[in-house]
């Protein structure tokens, strides 16, 4: 009698026990989440701030991407990027595993992945139409993901870090606020 009692208080101990790390663990990660959400919206916050005191001198203009891209697309900005294998859509339905380093272009129509290395053999790989809505944030555990709709039945769901989500808020208050061209002088 005494062994069944002192193992039901040990269960019990047990529970309460792996109970508390369980919630430690959930804390801490929900704690993370936090903290990258506000690190985005502070990130975002200066990206704007930034564009809106001093216009779009920032942005690269003499970049030799512009060549790689259609003719009636503008280049916003581009940084440097590491693909860990992720299948994407590559022309029309088709999917595709990609992986290797390389660059993202950010134009006013589309997201540009200029692979430099990939294992998969092809060169590039082109989001089109995904500029016309802000994508989805979401703050993860250890980084961040942006969800883009794509041909209006897939999503596309990408981790970037820190550089390449400012590269891409950029490009979007860009085409929020594109620039206007003086055409008279006023004295």
């Amino acid at each position: 009698m005494n062994f069944f009692v002192i193992a039901i208080i040990l269960i019990v101990i047990f529970i309460i026990l792996s109970g508390g790390v369980f919630g430690y663990m959930q804390y801490a990660k929900s704690k993370r989440i936090k903290e990258n959400t506000e690190r985005i919206q502070k990130l975002i916050n200066k990206v704007y701030k930034e564009l809106s005191d001093e216009g779009v001198s920032s942005i690269k203009k003499d970049s030799l991407a512009e060549y790689f891209l259609p003719k009636n697309e503008i280049l916003y900005d581009e940084t440097i990027l590491t693909i860990k294998k992720h299948k994407i859509l590559a022309s029309g339905n088709t999917k595709t595993t990609i992986e290797g380093s390389g660059r993202l272009l950010v134009s006013d129509k589309a997201l540009t992945i200029e692979t430099l290395d990939l294992k998969s053999g092809k060169r590039r790989y082109l989001y089109k139409n995904i500029m016309e809505y802000l994508p989805n944030i979401f703050p993860s555990e250890y980084g961040n993901r942006l969800e883009f709709n794509y041909n209006q039945k897939n999503r596309i769901v990408i981790e970037v870090d820190e550089q390449q989500l400012k590269v891409i808020v950029k490009a979007f208050f860009l085409k929020n606020n594109p620039m206007k061209e003086e055409t008279s002088i006023s004295f």
